[in-house]
């Protein structure tokens, strides 16, 4: 009889190569995820611009990896370990060429080998299937088994891959793993932090757990979260430790602002956060130009509406200056009063950028009965 989903019937070993090399005498990176002989990752060109990574998959056996590219350039790889490294050919439509990765740089040391309790294989090759529940990670050194970290994680097609990285700088590699894939992309997981004193991994502080997939800027030390809240709700978290507690310290969230371009017309731009050499920048967004007048600044691909999704704050109108960084501020404001009535009324003047003038203004929006 095959295992029983539910009970940890199935132990494999994992292992997370993250190589760096040349290619054709390009910088290439090459992420794979290995559970047991399945092989899946990524290769792209340094430093891997967005929608540059090319699929791979296949298998490991006896020390070698067969993997297929696909995409617009298929290939395949064979790759051999060679000392800490690896070496071989990838061969495509130009012919065989040659291959010689290494570890990638500045990846903290992890002196450690790790398996997987899990209740049904995992899936072979390229195939999309009911992904096991990895019930627990043990970690063994030498031969021997050290600790295992019980878990409950669900993947999607294929298993949440453990990620091995130093979430605390403190020169230890850490450990995280996805939990499950929600409708949104807010994804939980689990995170431990390793304790040089003890030899032991320990739960990561309730802080880092809450957090969804978080980025590590090893060089400026923050812990960086995206998260989502709805359609129309988008931001970014800076985090910081501060001794063994991790405290927030900047953070963004999308807004809307107005804009016309020169036919009287009102049109909102979804202007979204992300996270850029240790600040926050947002795009699309207003920025103060050297003649000191406003200029729409990453316009291409933006969401624009001809009405608001909301009245608030998220409608203040911020300028910004070349480097992204904010130099001014100009609120909603809210007015107030009464119509011949008698009846009290409420208002909003809304802040807009006239990009003809090059100058901030505001347009009465309808009243409302208070």
């Amino acid at each position: 009889a095959g295992p029983v989903r539910g009970q940890a019937a199935v132990e494999v070993e994992f292992e997370a190569l993250r190589l760096h090399g040349r290619l054709a005498g390009e910088p290439t990176l090459v992420e794979l995820d290995r559970f047991g002989p399945t092989v899946a990752g990524t290769r792209c060109r340094a430093p891997c611009p967005p929608g540059g990574r090319r699929p791979l998959s296949g298998t490991f056996a006896a020390g070698t990896l067969e993997l297929v590219e696909t995409g617009d350039a298929p290939a395949r790889w064979t790759l051999a370990r060679a000392g800490d490294g690896w070496q071989g050919t990838r061969t495509g439509a130009d012919g065989p060429q040659p291959v010689a990765l290494r570890p990638q740089p500045h990846a903290p040391a992890f002196p450690f080998a790790l398996t997987l309790l899990m209740d049904a294989p995992p899936p072979r090759g390229d195939e999309c299937a009911d992904a096991p529940t990895v019930r627990a990670i043990r970690i063994h050194r030498d031969g021997r088994l050290l600790q295992q970290l019980d878990t409950e994680s669900i993947g999607a097609c294929r298993p949440f891959a453990p990620w091995i990285v130093d979430a605390d700088f403190d020169g230890d590699a850490d450990l995280l793993i996805g939990l499950h894939l929600p409708a949104g992309p807010n994804v939980p997981h689990q995170a431990w932090l390793y304790d040089a004193r003890a030899g032991r991994f320990v739960d990561a502080p309730a802080a880092l757990q809450d957090l969804s997939l978080p980025v590590f800027d090893a060089e400026r030390r923050n812990v960086v979260a995206y998260w989502r809240d709805g359609a129309a709700s988008h931001g970014v978290d800076v985090w910081r430790w501060r001794g063994r507690e991790l405290v927030r310290v900047d953070g963004g969230s999308s807004r809307f602002f107005a804009v016309d371009s020169g036919d009287g017309v009102l049109r909102y731009h979804y202007s979204m956060p992300r996270y850029e050499d240790g600040r926050i920048v947002f795009a699309p967004r207003i920025v103060r130009g050297a003649d000191g007048g406003l200029q729409l600044a990453e316009a291409a691909g933006a969401d624009v509406s001809d009405s608001p999704a909301v009245l608030g704050p998220s409608l203040d109108l911020h300028v910004y200056d070349a480097r992204g960084r904010r130099v001014e501020r100009h609120p909603l404001r809210t007015v107030r009063g009464r119509d011949a009535d008698g009846v009290r009324r409420r208002g909003f003047e809304l802040p807009y950028s006239h990009l003809p003038s090059g100058r901030v203004r505001y347009r009465r929006l309808e009243d409302a009965c208070e």
